[in-house]
């Protein structure tokens, strides 16, 4: 910090019903490293013992403080409550369920403090599973350029080919780009694309620092919210909504036939997703018209040149063909269960 005070980072934890997780939550945040911190927890009304869990280690660090919402705000309320309370030069809103790497602030309030220009900060991810058991490192695309600081440009072209990278629950803002300029997460327009929401309307004023090293542990297990979004989801993913109004404003200009055809692969693997959910739940006709224009003349051509678009087509092939085979329904929740492994 070149013999600066060490400024204070504000660290929100929005809870709901955590009380399985939290603990070990709270304990990664109160491990770091980076000691400068004031640990806001904001409970929405849980039902089971979390605010026991909290109000113990509040009893035991100064630095956290507990608030309760007298009614349940939704995850839209809660979240722009955490906005409201937060204090401090930088802030973060952690997960309840995720586990942190120690060096987690410090590494990225050492990546803002050296670019004064960055408005927010992201690292990647581990996934794991039950017991704790290693699933996947995520790493930063490649198509990526290499640099200090990436504008929406460079973010949202990768977007295209990739989805939202962006791991929300590593996302560090200065305090006063998140009170003045974000202000609130659109969950009524965006809905589980809020977060990339964000994100995007800060990158269209401000360039972003990103650490290409997984500094948070996430849960993917049957319970987590992760698992659970990813083997119902029939309907299309809200990121496209996002992308689309991009498309069609502000990135209009900034992309070009390359974009857009990685975007239709995009699109496409999401098809391949929601058709092999279909599948499990036993609609297979539905499984069959949602991939009936997926093996166009076009869709096999493109997919010749890059081995992540020919899996894509591959995949697809493959729910369309078993959408014809009546397995039992014990053996489409198995074949649920290894693909969303846990």
């Amino acid at each position: 910090m070149n013999g600066r005070v060490q400024p204070l980072v504000c660290v929100c934890l929005p809870t709901y019903n955590s009380a399985a997780t939290v603990s070990e939550t709270l304990a990664s945040i109160t491990r770091q490293t980076y000691k400068n911190i004031r640990i806001v927890v904001v409970d929405n009304a849980s039902e089971d013992g979390t605010l026991v869990i909290v109000r113990e280690y509040a009893k035991k660090d100064g630095r956290i403080s507990v608030f309760v919402n007298e009614k349940n705000l939704g995850l839209e309320g809660n979240t722009n409550r955490c906005i409201q309370l937060a204090v401090g030069e930088y802030t973060a809103i952690y997960h309840s369920d995720d586990i942190y790497e120690s060096s987690i602030i410090e590494e990225e309030v050492a990546a803002l403090e050296a670019r004064p220009d960055a408005a927010a900060v992201f690292a990647m991810a581990r996934s794991f599973g039950s017991g704790g058991r290693p699933c996947r490192d995520y790493r930063l695309p490649l198509t990526l350029p290499k640099g200090e600081v990436y504008t929406f440009r460079d973010v949202f072209k990768a977007m295209l080919q990739y989805g939202n990278f962006l791991f929300c629950p590593t996302a560090m803002v200065r305090t006063d780009v998140y009170k003045n300029y974000v202000r609130e997460w659109d969950y009524a327009k965006y809905i589980s694309a809020a977060d990339g929401d964000a994100w995007l309307r800060i990158l269209k004023r401000y360039p972003v620092c990103l650490i290409d090293k997984p500094l948070l542990n996430y849960r993917l297990s049957v319970a987590s919210f992760s698992y659970q979004l990813a083997r119902k989801k029939t309907g299309r993913h809200d990121m496209f909504k996002l992308f689309d109004d991009y498309i069609q404003g502000y990135a209009r200009d900034l992309i070009d036939g390359k974009d857009l055809i990685n975007y239709a692969f995009l699109r496409l693997q999401d098809d391949v997703n929601r058709a092999f959910n279909l599948f499990v739940l036993g609609d297979f006709p539905g499984a069959r018209e949602l991939l009936a224009g997926s093996f166009e003349a076009g869709n096999i051509y493109n997919s010749l040149f890059s081995m992540g678009r020919l899996k894509i087509i591959l995949s697809g092939y493959a729910v369309y063909v078993l959408s014809f085979i009546k397995l039992p329904r014990s053996t489409r929740e198995y074949l649920m269960s290894a693909r969303y492994k846990g």
